[in-house]
Formats: structure tokens, C-alpha cells, sequence
């Protein structure tokens, strides 16, 4: 294809009525329809070889399946702002094809295959065929940022671009006509905006930019209420689309970060970012030799600046293209730059850029000089070969990476299913353990797999805790931390099953021996952090380097462990030594770790490893001693600043769990049946597993830690009823401080006796973000269940 342009004025002038018929076909029919399948072709091609489920793609691929058993969701999971078309579309391709990691991509690669075919309409609005076709091709072949959020399933991203850029199509080729079709135009811009806002927020700019256009010709009309009053459909339908949302947000009130962190430090920073990070991932491929990415750049980069050189041309047609696409940018870079996740976030930058330089590229090779027309011609064909030089190269590099991808998580979910493994889930850093997902869809959710840090699937999470068959995997890098948590909790080490570089382990068991918090009011306080009078003085801060606390008794005591919690902003050690000093004076060594997880704790008969609650459990057989020294020792790994903000020291009990008798509690759900039960889920799900509460009612009477990203969590400040009793059981049964704190509170309800209620305990840390259980707010009001 010759990339030179034609001038459709000179073009109108000098052609044949055949010739114009001619053109008018091809550019109706042919043109189209090439860009469409070559689109097409390009993106499955792409996918094919590239694409491996992530968190996101994985999501939308458990959605379809959740769909095909009777599922009909509203949003993205986890996502209020993000609509589910995308995932009914995936539904439809996996009852007629299977459900795969390919299958998943037919749909979005069909939908963002329009994509090019509508700008290639928009720009013929403005310059010749072959010119907005030159520009389309842009889009056609983008580098692969741009071609994979154009093709798999991310939460919408295809459906973004092709209904925002219909909109401002629909709005410019009105704009040029001077005209409106009333019930007809707002039935039409009412529908887009619709599944615009419904399926992706990044929809804006488009509606930015499509609504000046209609807002202008409508104020032209505006003595006519027959023609403007059929657009408050327009409204009607932003306000269906969104309301849901706000709903939701009103529900788990956030603050908007867009405002909440406006400066001009972040803009500054998001400015930077762009230039430096967004936009050189954005236009160019990953694969391949430097100097091919810089020749990429540097042919884009001087075909837009040609482009923009050719703007300063006064073109009528050219006009309201061009003001479209100054709102449109407009918008776009109102809720980028302020943003504080803008910069490193490639994709947010996609449509401006594809649009931008798809539009200067069409100008630039439809200019009426001829020496500008002809440069760009050049360089656009430059592009052309690099894109094909560069392609086949990255797609060679994706493929390998996509094979040992599908490897490991068929390795592991063919030992999961050996092991009997109903759920699993991961050790990790919190980016690893989102790939839960992918593991999840590709195993078709037999078994499930799941992540600590995994906020969006709640329903998997819950299974992985009620399951009788539960376990654990990991990268191998991981197996000596893994090895050493269980060693510092004396818990016996299971087998550890080898699945390629990962590792699968069966939830290990610990041993049941019942300890309780020893009072702070039987402890001393000897050596101490600079500034610690007193163990109830919270938090402190302990240095790298021989921070050191030692606990004394008054008498000889059965010591079996201690449990630190951390505040937000502090860590837990990987690296200390705890020392017994024992009656005769002398030290035994209890515990040395080089190697541990910074948070793993014990709860509700299950061993837990990172996650949300800041908990380091330290364990060892009973040893009778009279003080105990924790050190910490100088390490890489100890993360600073290390801190604690309660250190209880527990002993053995002749009593089990005494804050939470488990006996007295199932008789106290058997006693009050309609009592609402509050409790995280690691103690809820015991109550699961052992039969005292059926599944349905747990996850229906039990508020959920909060999380705005989470549609099916709970506010974080829950109307607790009275009248039909409250049973809150404490998220670690050895803060000893909590009891009273709750009995003081219903001691002050009405002057009501806390003995004719139900057992009522809270975690008292309400400030907490890394556990969002906060206190509760009581109905005053409500008669207390006699």
C-alpha cells in the first residue's frame, strides 16, 4: 500500500462520478473489512502464542465459567467500576469452544479487531482514503502493549475503544452534517454511553470529547424541545450505568484518589513517568536489539511531529477532528497526571496514544506539501517494517515465557489433584500470589487455588478455609522460609511435594497444646528499647542491630511461646534468637532463625503464613523458666522498621483456649440460633469444619473484613443487633486486654449485665489496616435477649 495522501477537496474536484463510485465502495466495504480481518488475524496469532491467564485475564475467565453454571454478575469481580459484558461474551465463546487460555481471548480479539475499522471511519472524515487507512493500520499492528489489551480479556479494555471511539464518530459525523435525528441520536449516544460507563471509567475522555460535539448542536437548537428534549436519555443511562457504583462506594466509603492526593509533586512525577516509562513501553516491543526499538521511536516520533506540522494548515474538514481530539486529550490528561497511579501503568496510556499518533499520521500523509506528504510517507513505511521485523521476534520471546508459564501451573495442579488437595493456597509475595487465579481457571476451579493477598476472590478464599483437604504451595525459592516458620511455631513438617519450580504442601498440623497470655501485671520489664517503661506501652520500636527484650517472672513458669503484633507501619523479624534463662541461673537456647516468614502465626487449628494479620507466632516444647530474651539479630532479611506493637508471652493452660472455649461456644450457637456471629475466617471456618455452623448460614450472618474493591464485604462499621444476640469471637485469643474492654461496653449499654448476653469479644486494634476489623457500633436501642 502506497503510503502517500490525497486532499479530499482536490479529490472531489478532479475525480469521475465513476471514480467516485468507485472509491465510495471501497472505501464502504473493502477497506474496512481488510483492516477488520487484518486486525483480527494479528490479534489471534498474537494470543496464541503470548497469551498465558494472569490475575486479571484468569478473573474474567472464572467469571464465564461462573456464568455457564448460573452466575449472572453485574461487575468486574472485586471491581465496581468495571462492568461484566466482557465476561458474558467469554461465557458465549466457551459454550461453543471449550474453555482454555486461547478460547478466553476470541471474543475481546473480535471486539478490539473494530477498533481500527472505526478510526479509520473517523479519520475519513477528514482526510483521503488511503491516508485514514495509513492511519488505521497504526492501529491494525500497535507494538504489543497496545495489541494485548486489544485482544485478552483484562476487564474490558476492546469494548473501551470500540464504543468510545463510535461515540465520537456518531458526534462528528453530526457535527459536519449540522444536523440531528432527535429520538434517534439519543438513542444511539444514550446506548454507548451505557456500555461505555458500564464496562470500563477509562470510557471519559472518549465521552468527553463525543459530548461537546452534541452539546454544541443541540445549544444551536435550543428554542427546539422537540429536538434536545429526547437527550436526557443521556443522563438517564450515565446515571443506570453508574448509580450501582456509587452504591457501592457509599457502602465502603474511599477516598477518590484522583482528589485525595491532587499536587503538583504527583503531576510532576506523573509527567516524568509518561515520558520515561509509559509511553517508550507503549510504542515499542520488548524483544529485540536497542537500536530497533530506537529507530521505532524515532520514526514515530517525527511522523507525529510531521502530523502536527500539518495541523497548522487550516483545513475546514479537518476542524472538528481536531477539536474533538482536543477535548479528548483534554480529559485524559485531567485525570492522568493528578492521578498518584499514573507513570508505570502502561495501559492507561493506550488510547490517547494510538489515537494521537493514528490521527497525525493520516494528516501528515494527506498534507498538501508535497515534501512533508512524501517524509512521511518514508517514515511511515519505515514503522511498517520494523513493526514486522519486530513482532515475529517478541512473539518468539512471549511464547517461551507462555510455555514455562502453562509448565508450572499444570505441574502443580496435576500434584494438587495427586495429593487429594481440594484448595490450595499460596506463600508469596503479594504479585506472585495474584497468579492464584490463573492456577484456579486453568485447573477449571478443581481444586482452587488462592492468595493471601488475593482481595477479589472472596468465594475461593472461603473454600480454601473450609475445606477438610487444604494445603499450600510455593516457589522453591520460598521452601527454606517455609521450613523455618514451621520450625519456629514447633509444628512438624509435612512432606513437601516438588511440582517443577514450585512446591505443594498439605496444611500442616500443629501441636494441640493449650496456652494462655501470662498478664503483664506478672511480668518485669528488664532489658528494654530505648524509652519502654512498661510492656503495655505500645509500639515499640526495636533496632537492627541487638534490639533485645527480656521478660522476667516472679516464679518459675511453664514457658511455651510468645506472639508479636505488629503496627501498619512496622515488620515483623525473619531473624532473631529467644533465650529461657532458667532457675539455676543459667541460658538455654530456644529458637535461632535465619530464615522465616515475617508473619505466621497459629489460629483456629490451622498455621497460617503472611496474609493480613500482622501476627508472628514463636513457638517450642514447655521449658520452666523465670525470664525470657528475644534478640534481634543484625540480617538482611529483618525489614525495617522493625516493631511491635503487643509481646505476649504464653504458657501452657490447663484449660483449652480459655478465651475461646470451644465446647461452651458451639453450645452458645445451639442456644441462640438467630444470634449474629461476627468472626474472621480463620475461627469461623473452624466452626465450619467441625459442623457447628452449615456453610450458608456462616457466610450470610458473618460481616466480612472490609475492602472497597470487594462487593460482597461488609462496611467498616456494622449495626450489630442486640435483640437477636451477638456472638464476636476475638481474632487472637491471647490479647488479654480484650474481655474487659467488651465488658466495659456492655456494662455501659443500658446498665445491662454482660452476663445475661452472649460472649462478646472484638480485636481492639481499630486503626489497623492490615487487619480492617474495627470496632463495631452497638444499637443502644435494642433490648438485650433475656
Amino acid at each position: 500500500m502506497s503510503a502517500s495522501g490525497i486532499n479530499p477537496e482536490s479529490e472531489s474536484a478532479s475525480l469521475t462520478q465513476s471514480t467516485k463510485s468507485e472509491v465510495l465502495t471501497t472505501n464502504r466495504f473493502l477497506i474496512p473489512a481488510g483492516l477488520f480481518l487484518a486486525a483480527l488475524l494479528l490479534r489471534l496469532l498474537w494470543t496464541f502464542h503470548t497469551h498465558s491467564p494472569t490475575l486479571d485475564t484468569a478473573v474474567v475467565g472464572l467469571m464465564a465459567l461462573d456464568i455457564q453454571e448460573g452466575a449472572r454478575p453485574l461487575f468486574f469481580t472485586g471491581q465496581g467500576y468495571m462492568g461484566a459484558l466482557e465476561a458474558y461474551l467469554v461465557a458465549g465463546v466457551f459454550d461453543l469452544f471449550g474453555a482454555d487460555r486461547f478460547t478466553m481471548t476470541l471474543a475481546p480479539s473480535v471486539l478490539g479487531a473494530f477498533w481500527p475499522v472505526v478510526v479509520f471511519w473517523i479519520l475519513r472524515t477528514a482526510v483521503g482514503v488511503r491516508a485514514a487507512a495509513a492511519g488505521a493500520i497504526l492501529v491494525v499492528i500497535p507494538a504489543e502493549v497496545t495489541l494485548r489489551y486489544s485482544a485478552v480479556p483484562y476487564g474490558g479494555y476492546p469494548g473501551t475503544y470500540v464504543f468510545g471511539s463510535l461515540m465520537m464518530l456518531h458526534a462528528l459525523v453530526r457535527t459536519l452534517e449540522e444536523r440531528v435525528v432527535p429520538w434517534f441520536d439519543a438513542l444511539g449516544f444514550s446506548i454507548l454511553l451505557f456500555l461505555g460507563i458500564w464496562t470500563n471509567l477509562q470510557i471519559i475522555p472518549y465521552l468527553a470529547a463525543a459530548s461537546t460535539g452534541w452539546l454544541r448542536l443541540l445549544w444551536l437548537r435550543r428554542h427546539e424541545p422537540r429536538v434536545w428534549m429526547p437527550f436526557a436519555l443521556a443522563p438517564l443511562a450515565f446515571a443506570t450505568a453508574l448509580i450501582p457504583q456509587l452504591l457501592l462506594s457509599a457502602q465502603n466509603p474511599v477516598s477518590p484518589p484522583l482528589f485525595s492526593s491532587l499536587s503538583l509533586r504527583n503531576i510532576g512525577r506523573s509527567t516524568r513517568a509518561l515520558v520515561t516509562y509509559d509511553l517508550p513501553r507503549v510504542m515499542t516491543w520488548q524483544a529485540g536489539a536497542d537500536w530497533l526499538r530506537w529507530l521505532t521511536l524515532g520514526s514515530l516520533g517525527l511522523l507525529t511531529l510531521l502530523g502536527i506540522i500539518s495541523m497548522s494548515r487550516r483545513r475546514k474538514a479537518l476542524g472538528p477532528l481536531l477539536a474533538q481530539s482536543g477535548f479528548f486529550l483534554l480529559a485524559f490528561s485531567l485525570l492522568y497526571f493528578p492521578h498518584p497511579m499514573s507513570g508505570y501503568v502502561p495501559r492507561y496510556v493506550i488510547v490517547p496514544y494510538a489515537w494521537s499518533v493514528a490521527l497525525a499520521a493520516a494528516v501528515a500523509l494527506s498534507s498538501d506539501r508535497l515534501w512533508l506528504q512524501r517524509t512521511a510517507g518514508v517514515l511511515w513505511t519505515a514503522w511498517l517494517v520494523l513493526q514486522c521485523i519486530q513482532m515475529p521476534l517478541s512473539m518468539r520471546v512471549q511464547r517461551e515465557r507462555v510455555d514455562a508459564a502453562q509448565r508450572d501451573i499444570h505441574t502443580v495442579i496435576d500434584a494438587a489433584r495427586e495429593e487429594g488437595l481440594e484448595a490450595l493456597r499460596f506463600i508469596g509475595s503479594g504479585m506472585e500470589g495474584h497468579r492464584a487465579a490463573a492456577f484456579t481457571f486453568e485447573a477449571k476451579k478443581q481444586p482452587v487455588f488462592v492468595s493471601s493477598y488475593d482481595e477479589r476472590r472472596r468465594d475461593a478464599d472461603l473454600k480454601w478455609h473450609y475445606s477438610q483437604a487444604a494445603g499450600y504451595f510455593f516457589s522453591e525459592a520460598f521452601e527454606p522460609f517455609v521450613r523455618g516458620s514451621l520450625d519456629a511455631m514447633d509444628v512438624e513438617i509435612p512432606e513437601i511435594r516438588s511440582a517443577g519450580r514450585f512446591r505443594v504442601m498439605r496444611m500442616p498440623t500443629p501441636p494441640s497444646r493449650s496456652l494462655t497470655a501470662l498478664p503483664s501485671s506478672q511480668m518485669t520489664l528488664r532489658s528494654k528499647p530505648v524509652g519502654v517503661e512498661s510492656l503495655m506501652e505500645r509500639p515499640w520500636t526495636l533496632p537492627q542491630q541487638g534490639g533485645k527484650i527480656t521478660v522476667s517472672f516472679a516464679e518459675p513458669l511453664p514457658v511455651a511461646g510468645i506472639r508479636l503484633l505488629a503496627p501498619p507501619e512496622h515488620s515483623l523479624p525473619y531473624q532473631y534468637r529467644i533465650t529461657a534463662i532458667l532457675p539455676d541461673g543459667s541460658e538455654q537456647l530456644l529458637q535461632q532463625t535465619t530464615h522465616r516468614l515475617g508473619t505466621s502465626y497459629i489460629e483456629g487449628g490451622r498455621v497460617f503464613f503472611k496474609g493480613y494479620f500482622e501476627i508472628q507466632d514463636c513457638r517450642w516444647p514447655p521449658v520452666s523458666a523465670i525470664a525470657i530474651r528475644m534478640t534481634i539479630t543484625p540480617g538482611r532479611l529483618n525489614k525495617l522498621p522493625v516493631g511491635v506493637e503487643a509481646f505476649d508471652v504464653l504458657v501452657t493452660s490447663d484449660q483449652e483456649e480459655p478465651e475461646i472455649n470451644w465446647p461452651r461456644l458451639k453450645q452458645l450457637l445451639k442456644q441462640y440460633p438467630e444470634a449474629q456471629v461476627v468472626a474472621p475466617d480463620a475461627l469461623a471456618a473452624r466452626l465450619r469444619r467441625e459442623g457447628a455452623l452449615p456453610l450458608r448460614d456462616l457466610v450470610d450472618r458473618l460481616p466480612l473484613p472490609w475492602n472497597p474493591r470487594d462487593p460482597k464485604s461488609q462496611p467498616p462499621r456494622v449495626d450489630l443487633d442486640l435483640a437477636r444476640g451477638v456472638i464476636l469471637i476475638p481474632s487472637s485469643p491471647f490479647q488479654s486486654n480484650v474481655q474487659h474492654h467488651i465488658t466495659d461496653i456492655f456494662n455501659n449499654i443500658n446498665n445491662q449485665d454482660s452476663t445475661t448476653l452472649p460472649p462478646f469479644y472484638v480485636k481492639t486494634d481499630a486503626e489497623s489496616p492490615s487487619t480492617q476489623w474495627q470496632l463495631y457500633k452497638l444499637r443502644s436501642t435494642a433490648e438485650p435477649r433475656p
